[in-house]
C-alpha cells in the first residue's frame, strides 16, 4: 500500500518559466561540464486541494524529462 500523500492537488493547468538559479533550491552549475547555469526551468502548477484552497506550486531541479498525467 502506497503511503498517503503529503501535499495533493487537482492540476488546472501546468507551465514553466526559466528563472535564475535560486540559491539552496536549484543547481547553479550543470553536472557534466561544470559550467555556471544562468537560468534554470521552473514548473508552475496551478490548481486546488481537495479543501478548495487554490495553489500554485513551484517546482524548481526539473530538467528534461518531467511526466505529469493529466
Amino acid at each position: 500500500m502506497p503511503p498517503p500523500a503529503q501535499f495533493a492537488v487537482r492540476i488546472v493547468s501546468l507551465d514553466y518559466e526559466m528563472r535564475e538559479p535560486a540559491v539552496g533550491l536549484d543547481f547553479t552549475e550543470t553536472r557534466i561540464t561544470g559550467q555556471a547555469l544562468r537560468r534554470v526551468p521552473v514548473i508552475r502548477i496551478f490548481g486546488a486541494t481537495p479543501c478548495g484552497q487554490k495553489t500554485c506550486l513551484h517546482v524548481h531541479n526539473v530538467f528534461r524529462h518531467f511526466y505529469v498525467p493529466y
